[in-house]
C-alpha cells in the first residue's frame, strides 16, 4: 500500500504544478493573424470550386462532340481481302493512279 500512495502522492504533486505553473506571455497578435489566415483559406477554395463545374462541363462538351462526329462519320473502312493487291488499295486511297503533271510547274 505504500507504493499506491507514493504514486498517488506523486501523481497529485505533479498535477498541482500544473495549476501552480505561471501562464506564459502570448503573442497579442496571434488571434488577429490566425483570423486572417481562417479568412484567406475560404477565398481560395472558392476559384477552385467555381473552375471545377466549368472544367467538367467543358470536358463533357468536347466528348459528346467527338462521339457525335465518331458515329456520323460516313468515312468507308476498305478491307484488304486476298483477292485485291494492297498496292492498288494504297494508289487509289492517295490518287497515285491519276497524272498529276501540274505539281511543280511554276508559273
Amino acid at each position: 500500500m505504500d507504493r499506491q500512495k507514493r504514486i498517488e502522492k506523486e501523481i497529485n504533486k505533479t498535477l498541482d504544478a500544473f495549476d501552480l505553473a505561471e501562464k506564459l506571455p502570448h503573442n497579442p497578435y496571434f488571434f488577429s493573424r490566425l483570423q486572417a489566415r481562417m479568412e484567406e483559406k475560404p477565398k481560395e477554395k472558392m476559384v477552385f470550386a467555381t473552375l471545377r463545374p466549368v472544367l467538367l462541363a467543358s470536358l463533357l462538351v468536347i466528348n459528346i462532340i467527338t462521339a457525335i462526329s465518331y458515329f456520323s462519320s460516313t468515312d468507308i473502312v476498305t478491307q484488304i481481302t486476298s483477292e485485291q493487291d494492297p498496292y492498288e488499295i494504297f494508289a487509289s486511297d492517295f490518287n497515285l493512279n491519276q497524272t498529276q503533271t501540274d505539281l511543280f510547274n511554276i508559273e
